[in-house]
């Protein structure tokens, strides 16, 4: 069994238990007549909202961010109960996930809570880590022949790293004291570990495919 497999079993028993909770949330959202995309569409909307309350109501733009979190963590849910689970589902899902957190530091600057050099580093990592994540998973799709999904290694460091972001601004509402500046770049570094797991295991599976195809080649008679 290789890692990323061991990856994925441990994120299903993980998946069971969060679809457990969630379940009946799920089915409200359901019989409202609610899609997984359209959650993933409101998120979006929810980020877009942070960057114009942030600045003068903090409380209001952390109702709306705890919201589009909680979106986040139905909308799976939702598309395994109605059976709507799909590669294009899971793109909607890992895209409305970045860009709201890149919205979300846009309004964190705009509320001059975090300087714009850290902000745009974020920015840049999140989306590279995004990037990078997914050469891995193709490549692993290259070299087995099997789709892969979300794994532990592959997005749980940044997505921690995104969601232990927003407990922070709930504390600075709940403490009034700013600790994003001084424990974003903490979260920076785990995320650039990420990145830089992530394309070691990207070599290694592409190497396996590389060394499968002509290992295969080799054994062909010659014509």
């Amino acid at each position: 069994m290789d890692l990323i497999t061991l990856e994925q079993t441990a994120y299903y028993k993980i998946s069971l238990w969060r679809d457990h909770v969630l379940q009946p949330a799920a089915r409200l959202l359901n019989s409202l007549g609610v899609t997984p995309n359209s959650l993933g569409v409101f998120r979006i909307i929810t980020g877009l909202a942070f960057i114009f309350l942030a600045p003068g109501y903090p409380l209001f733009a952390f109702i709306l961010l705890a919201l589009g979190v909680g979106s986040d963590a139905i909308d799976g849910v939702l598309a395994r109960l109605t059976s709507q689970s799909s590669s294009s589902g899971r793109l909607m899902d890992t895209i409305a996930d970045r860009l709201t957190f890149v919205l979300y530091l846009i309004g964190l600057i705009s509320a001059s809570l975090i300087s714009i050099q850290l902000g745009l580093i974020y920015i840049i990592l999140i989306i590279l880590a995004a990037g990078i994540s997914s050469l891995r998973n193709l490549s692993y799709h290259h070299h087995t022949g099997r789709p892969t999904y979300t794994t532990i290694i592959t997005s749980f460091p940044s997505s921690a790293c995104i969601h232990s972001s927003y407990l922070l601004f709930l504390a600075l509402l709940v403490f009034k004291v700013n600790f994003l500046p001084l424990i974003l770049p903490y979260l920076l570094i785990i995320i650039i570990l990420e990145i830089i797991a992530n394309s070691l295991l990207a070599l290694v599976y592409q190497s396996k495919f590389r060394r499968g195809t002509k290992s295969i080649k080799s054994s062909l008679p010659s014509p």
